[in-house]
């Protein structure tokens, strides 16, 4: 188990097993690798994961959630589908 900052000082929590990351929680990243008010907490392997980020449109900043759900079955230990 994890429990610390990250690069821009936002809590992150990672739980692990010998097959790697079954559960984390924090801070999300943007796609420029920025700083983010994003959150998502995840299961794995790549089952469930939700979560909320911010976005900014002509100066308001707009909060959207998200919840995506893998109904592939996925071979233990940590195998994605192919």
């Amino acid at each position: 188990m994890f429990l610390g900052v990250n690069y821009y000082g936002k809590p992150t929590l990672a739980m692990d097993d010998e097959t790697g990351t079954r559960v984390a929680l924090g801070s999300g990243y943007t796609e420029t690798g920025g700083d983010s008010n994003s959150w998502s907490l995840s299961f794995s392997p790549v089952q469930v994961g939700m979560g909320m980020y911010a976005e900014k449109t002509r100066g308001h900043t707009f909060v959207r959630g998200f919840l995506q759900i893998n109904k592939e079955k996925v071979e233990y230990p940590n195998k994605p589908p192919k």
